[in-house]
């Protein structure tokens, strides 16, 4: 079985003086984040680990359903690099 540890607000969370662990759907919600959140390329290691979201789409003033294609095919794109990752 698969697990991680819990993140929150970007930092390791403890409980009773110990970390704590996430599993199943709890893990896959938390990888999702850290994915979209991770600017692709940002890892010298991992240069295919994260998504271009971020770069493409926040600051830019372009049309909804544009935003909304872009961001979507994105999000399908980091979501397939994390399938392969697992």
């Amino acid at each position: 079985m698969s697990f991680d540890l819990k993140l929150e607000n970007g930092d390791l969370k403890k409980s009773k003086g110990a970390l704590v662990e996430v599993r199943d759907a709890e893990k896959l919600k938390q990888d999702i984040i850290k994915i979209v959140s991770t600017d692709l390329g940002s890892n010298k290691k991992f240069p295919f680990y994260g998504s271009p979201i971020s770069q493409s789409l926040i600051g830019r003033a372009y049309d909804q359903v544009f935003v909304q294609s872009v961001g979507s095919e994105q999000l399908r794109f980091a979501i397939k690099q994390l399938q392969r990752l697992q």
